[in-house]
């Protein structure tokens, strides 16, 4: 994804000033590729036990083709934003696991883990992510309400193709809602995206909040709003209407 690169890219223009050596073994070491993986799925769980910690609870599963290390890594920033925002910082919580059990993993920089599968198997990662800054590029979270981007949440597997299909789940109170621009599945609460970029350029929110629709121009439009209240009635028909002739 450009958003790692260009960052790392500019980082390495800065060593090589003050010292070309470690910009080459940093180098090295950043263009370590990880080995293939497939079907690939994401399942995000967020109630009102996590919100007690303001964590979004996340599981990447995939399966590998061989016992190759498998380099997973997190964007720097969201686009849109344009500032590096380091989402690794927000990560607790790690582990990795295959048929049930533990298996070995490291980190190899500030937004790399890589994990060692024993063989061909499928392998679970999972994590806490630390949803404590409501900011167009990041996450933040209330005791019913959570919001976040692709970006902050999303391994991608270092090196590989980003062209890559994958399955969203998500999991939360039975009466709280989510909503997002990924394209739904037949199955409640399952989404699907057609690569990654696609992925991590759609904004999540899940929990208590107002959410309706309306056909503006031939295209349905839909409008979520938290807390709930906040914008009815005379408010949120202005919105639609503003909404109508943007």
């Amino acid at each position: 994804m450009t958003v790692r690169s260009l960052s790392r890219a500019w980082t390495l223009l800065v060593l090589a000033s003050v010292a070309p050596g470690l910009a080459f073994a940093q180098s090295a070491e950043w263009t370590q590729r990880s080995a293939p993986v497939s079907d690939i799925q994401y399942d995000v769980t967020y109630t009102e036990r996590t919100a007690q910690n303001r964590f979004i609870h996340v599981e990447m599963s995939f399966r590998t083709q061989g016992d190759g290390a498998v380099s997973l890594s997190l964007p720097a920033w969201t686009p849109g934003s344009y500032e590096l925002d380091n989402f690794a910082r927000y990560i607790t919580n790690f582990s990795a696991a295959a048929a049930g059990q533990p298996i070995d993993w490291d980190k190899t920089d500030f937004d790399t883990w890589r994990v060692f599968p024993e063989r061909a198997q499928q392998v679970t990662v999972s994590f806490d992510y630390r949803a404590d800054t409501l900011d167009t590029g990041m996450a933040g979270s209330r005791p019913d309400f959570a919001y976040f981007n692709g970006t902050n949440v999303f391994f991608y597997p270092e090196g590989q193709s980003l062209e890559f299909p994958s399955r969203i789940a998500f999991h939360t109170e039975p009466d709280w809602l989510v909503v997002n621009g990924m394209t739904a599945s037949e199955t409640p609460g399952v989404y699907t995206a057609a690569d990654f970029h696609e992925l991590v350029d759609m904004p999540t929110f899940i929990g208590r909040f107002d959410l309706d629709s309306m056909v503006v121009d031939g295209v349905w439009h839909r409008l979520a709003t938290y807390p709930e209240g906040a914008m009815a009635g005379e408010d949120r028909a202005l919105m639609w209407q503003q909404l109508e002739q943007m």
